[in-house]
């Protein structure tokens, strides 16, 4: 009989000491190789590689982050130097590595080296551009869209030691003002908690839709933009306001004195202008039922321009005849203030008093006849009259008002060495049957005085 011993039992593969080790070797090469090339990039990973130029690359090391908004989405792999090239500075350039999905970056993207931390760490933050045009696979970003970077170093290094000493008395007595006043800041918290409502309100207000506080702002832009070509005129303009305010500031309380003295004034204006407004319609109904009469006047008129016009060759005649002439008004004067003079008028009769009207309207006709032609073609008089009714036809239920508008170039409203570039000055204009210039000489360009070239108006009137 035989006797056999107890059965030999299998081992499981993965009890075996041998295919265990085998097993973590292989663990650990692997391990081994992802930290290595993870150092590179992420493996088996897709990713978009550009060039960045950067002004500086201190305290830069290789695997630097690269943020967008605040999000990593790459690192640095390489910095390479590059030396000054004509007048391009020395600079770095950075070789990054981005996630697939961080590209592609637009051309008017923007980098810059920023600070990680006070300890001085740094890492690249980049601003993705808008533009269609993108940076290809491996292309570089030019310098000009890099920023530079205030090192806290050079930041500190504005304080010079006397600088220092200064902050930290500054800092000691800041100190001692706020020491024993917690009570008071307290308080200013308070109040600064309880206004930050109205504050809200009134950003409230401001960001509405209905304040259209963008559209102000374009307003102010195209304001400012539209004042930018007169700025040179508007410098002496300024200068002389900031010397009219001296002069105010001066006159103390003579200002404030004359400012109450102005409703008074306003009102007595107000009265005025009341009673004057019947007599300027009276004046308008008189020239309106003169018009008719302006054809059988103008041989007058003409005969009136004339004389005019002989006079004006006998100008300078007329220089030695002036005392003798004022000698002779001056009795004439006196004359017709003598109570007896109009006793003696009273005694010639009406055939004589029809004489002398019929002179005076003789006289009167040569006038008309003379200003026909302007009046006929231009309505020189008539709206002469017209406008100063219409100055005043306005009003409220305070009464009427006086309105105009003047129109000054601001350099001949002060003081000046020389006469304006741009000088404008028409003092008898042409007002007959060819053209009417006045009010229709137009502004050009340079200095014109006297009567403009060309005609005006076209003797169509105003």
């Amino acid at each position: 009989m035989t006797v056999r011993g107890p059965r030999a039992t299998r081992r499981p593969w993965y009890a075996d000491v041998r295919i265990g080790g085998v097993l973590i070797l292989v663990i650990a090469a692997a391990l081994m190789y992802v930290s290595y090339t993870a150092q590179n990039g992420l493996p088996w990973e897709d990713t978009y590689d550009v060039r960045i130029a950067v002004p500086d690359a201190g305290k830069l090391i290789k695997n630097t982050d690269v943020k967008v908004g605040g999000a990593r989405v790459g690192q640095v792999l390489a910095i390479e130097a590059v030396p000054r090239r004509g007048d391009v500075p020395p600079h770095a350039v950075l070789d990054v590595q981005l996630e697939d999905s961080a590209g592609p970056l637009g051309v008017d993207t923007t980098a810059e080296v920023r600070l990680a931390s006070v300890l001085g760490g740094k890492y690249v933050e980049l601003v993705p551009g808008k533009a269609r045009r993108t940076l290809p696979e491996g292309g570089t970003l030019p310098l000009a869209n890099s920023a530079n970077t205030v090192e806290i170093e050079d930041a500190l290094a504005v304080f010079d030691p006397e600088g220092r000493a200064a902050l930290q008395r500054v800092i000691a007595s800041l100190g001692d003002a706020v020491a024993g006043r917690g009570g008071d800041l307290n308080e200013t918290i308070g109040t600064t908690a309880s206004m930050l409502p109205r504050l809200q309100a009134v950003l409230s207000n401001l960001s509405a839709e209905e304040t259209r506080l963008g559209a102000f702002v374009r307003g102010a832009a195209a304001a400012t933009t539209a004042l930018e070509p007169v700025a040179a005129e508007l410098g002496p303009l300024v200068r002389a306001g900031g010397d009219t305010l001296g002069a105010l500031d001066a006159a103390g309380a003579s200002l404030g004195e004359s400012i109450e003295e102005f409703p008074p004034a306003a009102r007595a204006t107000r009265r005025t202008l009341r009673r004057l407004n019947p007599v300027l319609d009276d004046t308008v109904a008189v020239s309106r039922d003169l018009q008719p009469a302006a054809a059988v006047l103008a041989p007058s008129a003409r005969g009136l321009s004339r004389v005019a016009a002989t006079a004006i060759r006998l100008d300078p005649e007329l220089g030695r005849m002036a005392r003798p002439v004022d000698r002779f008004l001056g009795g004439v004067d006196a004359f017709s203030r003598n109570p007896e003079t109009s006793r003696a008028l009273g005694l010639l009769g009406s055939t004589d008093l029809a004489t002398f009207g019929a002179s005076a309207t003789l006289g009167l006709g040569a006038l008309l006849k003379t200003t026909w032609d302007a009046e006929q073609h231009c309505r020189v008089a008539s709206t002469w009259i017209r406008r100063l009714v219409d100055i005043t036809s306005d009003g409220n239920a305070g009464g009427n008002w006086v309105r105009m508008a003047p129109l000054d170039e601001p350099t001949q409203m002060v003081p000046q060495g020389r006469p304006s570039a741009n000088l404008h000055a028409n003092p008898y204009p042409n007002a007959d049957a060819r053209e009417c210039e006045a009010g229709n000489e137009g502004f050009g360009p340079g200095q014109v005085i006297g009567n403009p070239p060309g005609l005006q108006g076209g003797g169509s009137g105003p």
